[in-house]
């Protein structure tokens, strides 16, 4: 970030409340604790009282989006959705959508879980997305996909990937 600093973005919490938190450092091996940028909802229905896995990228505008994934309280089979924020500085998030659904909440939606994602641009400009995702044909843990957008928003073109993909884009 300016002023020659990292930040890092990760989450806390307990059985009562999710939170994502900030730090920085000056050497990528200090870090001090910068504070709380969004918490959970304190509704244990809500979709987003569990939230965690926060990744963010800088995207044009000199904005950046944090990528999290929510879900109501914890249970075996956690119908984890994924939801976009905006922010103009890095610190101040706003909710901005739900990127990728699950059902029954999205009929449409492939998925019943989708969670753990990690976004990066590509050579070609477009966003990829790796994410933890579970299906009908889902069996135990959660497999792992990857979806492409052209705006970070609409993803498509999902592809299961065996636990394997490509690094050469």
């Amino acid at each position: 970030i300016p002023g020659n600093k990292y930040r890092m973005y990760y989450s806390v919490g307990n059985a009562d409340s999710t939170q994502i938190k900030y730090a920085e450092s000056t050497d990528g091996i200090t870090w001090t604790g910068m504070g709380q940028l969004l918490r959970g909802s304190l509704v244990p229905t809500d979709r987003d009282f569990i939230i965690g896995g926060p990744t963010v990228i800088e995207i044009p505008g000199n904005q950046y989006r944090m990528y999290l994934r929510c879900s109501p309280t914890y249970t075996i089979e956690a119908p984890f959705h994924i939801r976009s924020y905006i922010s103009n500085d890095g610190v101040n998030f706003t909710f901005e959508q739900i990127v990728i659904d699950v059902t029954p909440d999205d009929p449409n939606s492939i998925f019943f879980s989708a969670g753990q994602s990690a976004i990066f641009q590509a050579t070609d400009g477009t966003y990829k997305m790796f994410f933890t995702g579970k299906t009908a044909s889902s069996i135990g843990a959660p497999d792992t996909w990857l979806a492409s957008s052209v705006d970070g928003l609409t993803w498509t073109d999902y592809q299961y990937t065996d636990g394997y993909w490509d690094t050469t884009e």
